[in-house]
């Protein structure tokens, strides 16, 4: 199980979204690794629409783990896309990011338009590890084995190749409960069932 979580050749980012089964990986990426080369970048895309205990989750994840998880928002710069550098103290609560792109496009995303995601968080990371020169690279996504079926494969949005270790370690809900219910600090939000 612990070489699924070993890193593969080239470029890595890790997308850490705040919650339970992604900070699983991490952790498991961490453990099979140690320190992080430079080619692997932690990145968090905050949409200012998390909730502030995400927020200090992901923060003390980083500070017990010693990671340094980068938090990027969406940003327009001279008409364009772009991102911005954040950190715990000075990341949007109050859905700014979100109401840029809303403002921008004229529109609410919705079930048929989910330029949200697409924007706030893929794009808005891509743009983010491109001024690193990135042209492709591996996406760690914390899609477990019991989810597989949201496994993509080839390349995703143009830019880079998913990569699953906790599909190949077939790591489940259950593994993801168990560890959390061993550590010392938690994520201090309701567990939905069958979400973590």
């Amino acid at each position: 199980m612990g070489r699924a979580y070993k890193l593969p050749e080239g470029n890595i980012q890790i997308s850490f979204s705040g919650g339970r089964t992604s900070a699983f990986m991490l952790h498991k990426i961490l453990e099979s690794n140690g320190n992080l080369p430079d080619r692997v970048k932690v990145v968090f895309t905050n949409t200012g629409k998390e909730m502030t205990e995400t927020l200090d989750f992901i923060q003390e994840c980083s500070h017990r783990w010693n990671v340094p998880v980068v938090w990027v928002e969406y940003e327009e710069i001279e008409t364009k896309n772009s991102y911005k550098i954040v950190n715990h103290n000075s990341a949007s609560r109050n859905g700014e990011p979100f109401e840029k792109i809303i403002k921008r496009y004229g529109r609410l995303p919705n079930a048929l338009q989910r330029f949200c995601t697409g924007i706030l968080k893929v794009q808005t990371g891509a743009k983010y590890l491109q001024s690193f020169k990135w042209k492709y690279w591996k996406n760690a996504t914390g899609i477990r084995f019991d989810e597989k079926r949201r496994q993509k494969d080839g390349l995703i949005n143009n830019w880079y190749y998913g990569w699953y270790p906790m599909i190949a370690a077939e790591h489940t809900i259950d593994d993801v409960e168990s560890f959390w219910s061993k550590q010392s600090f938690k994520l201090n939000l309701p567990i939905v069932k069958g979400k973590l």
